[in-house]
């Protein structure tokens, strides 16, 4: 227990300094974000925020080896690693071409596709793992379909929080309240102390991160530190078989994908839009709801969600 309030504090402390350092290194490379031209008005006072800022998730995670290294512990942090790589090479080519659009669509759904495949035959065969838990039911085995199932669990979470990053605070409020949840789970209901270690160093630098990226933000963590924390928390909830948990403690996750569906769906059926904008967050703005509401009904809803995911998973 000792180790892992260590590793806390230093993920902590180290997130601060590395984020703070990072910053004018960020500006002066010129690694600003640019603003999307159909987005809410007021945020083109944004354009030229340093973006790339989640560069310091992954390095602040691996503290956690320092609690030890295990199969489980290295295999999340590949997880982080992997989409990483993606989201930085699509944030490269945003800030080099000076536009919001960085990797097209079929290039960054096919790379994320080949991480989740890598992965989900890396858990289902050297780690041996095939079983998921639900609730009420229990622990269930799903043999081969398991590799399917997981690499549309990294899809879908991945590419919902990466949705979720729209606006100051809202990725790292809630992406950090279900670190807390999986590290709460991996300590106190299943024995993956080591998993536990690395949420715990996750809820450190998120911590540390929001200081600059809550409203008005002084660094985004952009597409390379969405989806990081994509791989890193989805990768936590496959080894410890909390998929369907987290698809419910990841509710706003779901809720701002869903709106994209739905918003797309019904214009192509009825030529009119059924949000005001989507992501769903960017419908609450022009429902003049202010940045900080928005974030802390977000963090509300996730924390209630990991509340009843725990009462769940305990009886």
């Amino acid at each position: 227990m000792l180790k892992t309030i260590i590793i806390f504090f230093v993920a902590l402390l180290l997130g601060i300094l590395l984020t703070k350092l990072l910053i004018p290194v960020l500006r002066r490379m010129k690694m600003g974000q640019t603003i999307l031209a159909d987005g809410p008005s007021w945020h083109n006072t944004k354009s030229g925020t340093p973006t790339m800022g989640g560069l310091v998730f992954l390095p602040v995670a691996c503290l956690s080896l320092l609690g030890g290294v295990s199969l489980d512990k290295v295999y999340v942090l590949l997880c982080g690693l992997l989409f990483c790589l993606i989201g930085a090479l699509d944030d490269g080519i945003k800030i080099l071409k000076k536009r919001n659009m960085g990797l097209t669509s079929k290039q960054k759904f096919s790379m994320q596709v080949i991480a989740s495949c890598l992965l989900a035959l890396i858990l289902r065969f050297p780690m041996g793992i095939h079983a998921v838990w639900i609730p009420v039911v229990g622990s269930v085995s799903l043999g081969n379909l398991f590799i399917p199932f997981v690499i549309l669990f990294f899809l879908a979470m991945t590419n919902s929080i990466n949705l979720t990053d729209g606006i100051d605070g809202l990725a790292t409020s809630t992406c950090f309240i279900n670190a807390v949840f999986l590290a709460i789970v991996a300590f106190i209901m299943r024995d993956y102390r080591d998993i536990g270690q690395t949420m715990i160093a996750l809820c450190g630098v998120l911590l540390a991160f929001f200081i600059f990226n809550s409203h008005p933000a002084k660094v985004f963590m952009g597409d390379t530190g969405a989806l990081c924390l994509g791989g890193l928390l989805a990768g936590a909830a496959v080894v410890m078989g909390l998929e369907f948990a987290f698809v419910v403690t990841g509710i706003w996750f779901l809720i701002e994908t869903a709106s994209v569906i739905i918003q797309t769906t019904h214009f192509r059926i009825t030529g009119k839009r059924f949000f005001k904008m989507s992501p769903f967050h960017h419908h609450l703005e022009l429902c003049m709801w202010k940045e900080t509401k928005i974030v802390l009904f977000a963090s509300i809803v996730t924390a209630l969600a990991c509340g009843i995911m725990l009462i769940l998973l305990k009886y």
